[in-house]
């Protein structure tokens, strides 16, 4: 990667994400999005379709937790699930993790009988009310491509650094201002590499997430994202287009 990188689950620093020992695991960790004064999306993958649990606490144990709620992992969502968690409390800082339950589990969101260990978990601070007088600090980067060049399975710009310093800021939220992969990938030998398809572009986004200086970004603050050109297909840039001397645009 050419500039200094994005995007857009861990508690502080992401513990090493846990393995099950029998269930699913959840390799690309979780995430806080669009956080706001009273609720937040959460994200997670796992590895396997089935039933799961999100739970909120108010402490990094999970002595209190204050929500919980039921979803499920599927095929045909590439085995993500997202959810919003609402009636928050403004400017208060939340745990939350992510647990399989056992298939045929009934009963109310709380009615989980869990199987294996939980997902690393996340952190997240709601947005201070209107009324409140609060300094807030975040860090901003865009572009993220971990595309090897073939045949090295190394990232060919660099490891995403950018977001572990970002991380180490403990920002209360963190923006990511486009091209959270690259469908088109510059780098050398990856041209004909391009993801034309939805499971294409969910492959380029595990690309970046298997990056642990990522997920941990994602997992210890709120993010927000926006789309630019290489979630699709750049249109624009030198690599794609010749233009005439003498263009100009007026827009």
């Amino acid at each position: 990667m050419r500039r200094a990188v994005l995007f857009a689950a861990a508690l502080g620093a992401l513990a090493a994400i846990p393995a099950t020992a029998s269930g699913a695991t959840f390799k690309y960790g979780v995430a806080a999005g669009d956080v706001s004064s009273s609720s937040a999306l959460l994200w997670t993958r796992a590895s396997t379709a089935g039933s799961y649990q999100v739970e909120v606490a108010t402490d990094r144990l999970f002595h209190h937790v204050v929500a919980a709620r039921r979803t499920a992992a599927r095929a045909s969502h590439d085995f993500t699930m997202t959810l919003r968690m609402a009636r928050l409390r403004a400017g208060t800082r939340y745990s939350y993790r992510f647990w399989q339950c056992e298939t045929g589990t009934a009963g109310s969101s709380l009615a989980c009988k869990r199987v294996g260990r939980p997902s690393a978990a996340g952190s997240f601070v709601t947005a201070p009310s209107r009324s409140a007088n609060a300094t807030i600090r975040f860090a901003f980067t865009a572009d993220a491509d971990a595309q090897p060049q073939p045949p090295s399975r190394t990232p060919f710009w660099n490891r995403f650094q950018v977001y572990r310093r970002m991380q180490l800021e403990a920002n209360a939220f963190n923006v990511n201002l486009g091209d959270t992969m690259y469908s088109d990938s510059e780098v050398v030998g990856a041209q004909g590499l391009d993801a034309l398809t939805v499971r294409q572009k969910w492959g380029k986004y595990r690309m970046n997430l298997a990056q642990r200086n990522l997920a941990a970004l994602r997992g210890a603050a709120g993010i927000y994202s926006q789309w630019d050109a290489h979630e699709f297909l750049d249109n624009f840039s030198r690599f794609q287009n010749s233009f005439p001397t003498g263009f100009s645009s007026n827009g």
